[in-house]
C-alpha cells in the first residue's frame, strides 16, 4: 500500500515538473522568436543601401565628373568609388567625396 502511494505522488510530481519545463520551454521559444524578430527589424533597417554620387578630386581640386555606387555607408561609398575610378576607369585620382 505505501508503495503505490509513494508510487503515485513521485508520478504525480514528475507530472508537475512536465509541466513546469514545457511551459518554461514554449516561454524560451516565445522569447527566442520575439528576439529574432527584434534582431531582424534591425537588421534590415541597416541593410538598405543607398545610392551614392561620389566626384573625383585631382590635386585637391575637383574634376567635373562623378560616378553612382551603391553603399550602405559614405565610408564604403568612397572607397567603391575610388577603386571604380582608378581600377575600372583608369582615371588619376587623389580622393573622392560622396554625397
Amino acid at each position: 500500500m505505501r508503495i503505490a502511494i509513494t508510487l503515485e505522488r513521485t508520478i504525480l510530481n514528475l507530472t508537475k515538473e512536465l509541466k513546469r519545463v514545457i511551459i518554461s520551454t514554449q516561454n524560451n521559444e516565445w522569447r527566442m522568436k520575439m528576439k529574432k524578430l527584434v534582431l531582424l527589424g534591425l537588421v534590415s533597417s541597416f541593410m538598405f543601401a543607398s545610392t551614392w554620387t561620389c566626384y573625383r578630386y585631382v590635386d585637391s581640386n575637383p574634376t567635373g565628373g562623378f560616378v553612382k555606387v551603391e553603399a550602405y555607408s559614405k565610408y564604403e561609398a568612397e572607397k567603391k568609388a575610388l577603386r571604380k575610378y582608378r581600377e575600372e576607369l583608369k582615371y588619376k585620382t587623389d580622393f573622392v567625396k560622396c554625397q
